[in-house]
This record gives structure tokens, sequence and C-alpha cells, in this order.
């Protein structure tokens, strides 16, 4: 039951920086070369996951929106971490169970993010994340204390620090 309701605030509620003062610049998060189309672009997929109720019509057209802002951009980190969450979305099946294949396809988007930027610390919240569902708790911990040792005021980074604690009894 905890699985599902994670996974269901997760769903309901962005798992990155939704602040405002942090959506106007996302021309500055994006990669250096982004043009202003292809973050906007971006940050209406950022929407459409977030906004997710269950209609795969808007997973798809989220997907298809980050897919064509990858190739524009093939250094959109932003971009890439948003794809991560997508298939994190379109792969659960129910409660701690995810089409084969999803989990991975997530961390290696998460990875050419971080890849990308390194110091991109809403990237490493995610991983933390994702690694949990993976069920590598050590894995997850690593992740959310490089996010710590970056600086992130994603709300997610104390939930998912939550979430491993609980797994562990603490």
């Amino acid at each position: 039951m905890r699985y599902l309701l994670t996974i269901f605030l997760f769903l309901l509620t962005t798992s990155g920086y939704v602040q405002a003062k942090e959506t106007a610049p996302m021309a500055k998060q994006s990669a250096p070369n982004a043009t202003v189309s292809s973050a906007k672009s971006v940050v209406k997929a950022r929407d459409l996951l977030d906004g997710y109720r269950g209609d795969s019509g808007e997973l798809m057209e989220a997907r298809r929106i980050l897919e064509a802002a990858i190739k524009q951009d093939p250094r959109d980190f932003v971009a890439y971490r948003e794809m991560a969450r997508y298939f994190i979305m379109s792969g659960h099946v129910s409660s701690s169970q995810f089409e084969a294949g999803s989990l991975e396809a997530a961390e290696s988007s998460l990875k050419k993010a971080i890849d990308i930027k390194p110091k991109y610390a809403e990237a490493y919240v995610l991983a933390g994340h994702l690694y949990r569902l993976m069920k590598r708790p050590v894995d997850a911990k690593l992740a959310l204390a490089k996010a710590d040792k970056i600086g992130t005021n994603d709300p997610w980074l104390q939930n998912n620090w939550a979430d491993v604690l609980i797994d562990e009894g603490n």
C-alpha cells in the first residue's frame, strides 16, 4: 500500500522543480543551444506528465514533444530528465510493478541528463526515486546524497529520503 501511495503521489504532482521562479528561465536550464521554442515544448511536456491521470494519449503526446526537443537539441538535459519520468509513468502497471525495460529506459535517460550536466541535482532526486523502484537502495541513497550535496529545493528530495528510510525500517 505504501508503494501505491508513493507512486500515486509521484504521478499526482511533479517530481521536479515546478516553482514559478524556476519555470520562467527554462531556456537557461536547457542545454546552452536550446531555443526558446524547445524550452517551451519541454515545459509543455512536463505539464502533460504532471497532469497525467491515466490518459495514455497525454503520455504519448509528452513523449512525442520530448523526442522532438531532444532531436532539436541532443544536449537538452531537462528533456532527458522528463523523458525518464515518461518511462517511469508509462511503464507503471500496478503497485510496484512495471513493464519490463521501462525502469531501465528511465535510468538510461537520467544518465544522459547527468552526463550532460553532472551537477543537475533534480536528475539525482529522480534517480533516487527510480533506484528505489528498482529495489536498489544503495544506489538510491547515493543519488539522493549527491542531490543533497549539490543542493536543490526540489520537494521530492525529502520525500524520497523518507521512502528510503521507511524501507530500511528507520
